[in-house]
């Protein structure tokens, strides 16, 4: 199941921590893993809130990777929200555009690894009676979940380019008053 927590709130600490559910691994011959995790164990309300999205090729060949430059966000990733109970929570992404991040691409040998890293103080999520709050502005406890995708659309010729969807396991972050 797909979860992604993310709160702050005025002096609240945030505090994060990695759920233990298993993503559905990708095809064998085309291996990709995505992992995710909080850059800190624990933030103060106001502070940038960043998770790490760490792909690695687990396949037996060079895989190509794409990705954008912008810190919020890119073409290529992707988050659903999740309460305690594993409900959705309906959310709001950063207003930005796209335009201004660049396309990159990045070749991995087997065993590789690539991160990102990712701002979330961006998304706003359904408030807790109220309408949509930004992440680190009030407390709560949710799930953040991460998905890398490359749309079955995107023409690229290059034959090592990774096409597909893979997803983390959820990432759990409480942020406490």
């Amino acid at each position: 199941m797909k979860h992604i927590l993310l709160a702050c709130v005025g002096t609240a600490v945030i505090v994060a921590a990695v759920v233990s559910r298993a993503a559905e691994p990708p095809a064998a011959e085309n291996r990709l893993t995505l992992s995710l995790e909080a850059e800190q164990r624990a933030y103060h309300v106001g502070d940038p809130v960043v998770v790490v999205f760490t792909l690695k090729n687990v396949s037996e060949r060079e895989l190509l990777i794409f990705d954008g430059t912008d810190l919020f966000h890119s073409w290529f990733h992707e988050f659903e929200f999740f309460d305690e109970q594993g409900k959705p929570i309906s959310f709001t992404g950063p207003t930005d555009d796209l335009h201004d991040a660049a396309l990159a691409s990045r070749r991995l040998v087997p065993g590789e690894t690539l991160q990102h890293k990712v701002l979330l103080n961006g998304w706003k999520l359904a408030g807790l009676g109220h309408p949509y709050t930004s992440i680190g502005k009030e407390a709560r406890t949710f799930e953040v979940q991460g998905a890398y995708r490359t749309f079955a659309g995107f023409d690229v010729k290059d034959p090592l380019a990774w096409k597909g969807r893979v997803e983390s396991a959820p990432v759990t972050i409480t942020i406490e008053p």
